[in-house]
């Protein structure tokens, strides 16, 4: 149960699932992904797992058996330590998501409840997300720089003058304009 820190660990393992497979590491993906977009910790848990909980279900909503059938089996799944939330919009949660676009489609992706409807990671590579990199991007050695392709650069920050590839231009403007 200790298999990622508790901050990017994901509901399932949190409610005690032994289930280890790459859907686990997807959800620590979502998890930094917007830690990246936002500057901070998605889920920064101080106490304890149930407060980690707390914290994930406040979000993404918490799980009853008709959105994740079998999770009243999890051996740490305890209904009267929950408090029932619903889901909501990733954006309400994280607002800087809305800044870059199909940051939260890509983000929510990442952070579905029920393991098996987390994105994978061959998916994850053709979201729209990253649908403006050259293709060239997708099939480069996996051993060379992705800097070694002539039209990729590194990113400026979001207040910096030109806009990355995955910036909206006019968001960025307004948030510079602020």
């Amino acid at each position: 149960h200790e298999v990622v820190t508790l901050w990017y660990r994901p509901p399932d393992v949190l409610l005690g699932s032994t289930d280890y497979t790459t859907s686990l590491d997807l959800w620590g993906v979502g998890c930094i992904f917007i830690e990246m977009v936002t500057g901070t910790p998605a889920f920064p848990g101080v106490r304890d797992v149930n407060d980690q909980l707390d914290k994930v279900f406040k979000v993404v909503g918490t799980p009853t058996e008709d959105s994740y059938p079998g999770v009243s089996l999890l051996p740490q799944y305890r209904p009267h330590r929950l408090v029932l939330y619903r889901a909501r919009r990733l954006s309400t949660a994280f607002p800087k998501l809305l800044d870059i676009q199909n940051a939260e489609a890509m983000a929510t992706t990442f952070l579905q409840v029920l393991p098996s409807r987390r994105i994978s990671c061959d998916t994850a590579l053709r979201h729209k997300y990253f649908g403006d990199l050259p293709q060239l991007t997708f099939n480069m050695n996996p051993e060379r720089s992705i800097f070694s392709i002539a039209s990729i650069r590194s990113a400026t920050e979001l207040n910096n003058s030109a806009p990355t590839n995955h910036q909206h231009p006019s968001r960025d403007r307004i948030r510079r304009n602020n």
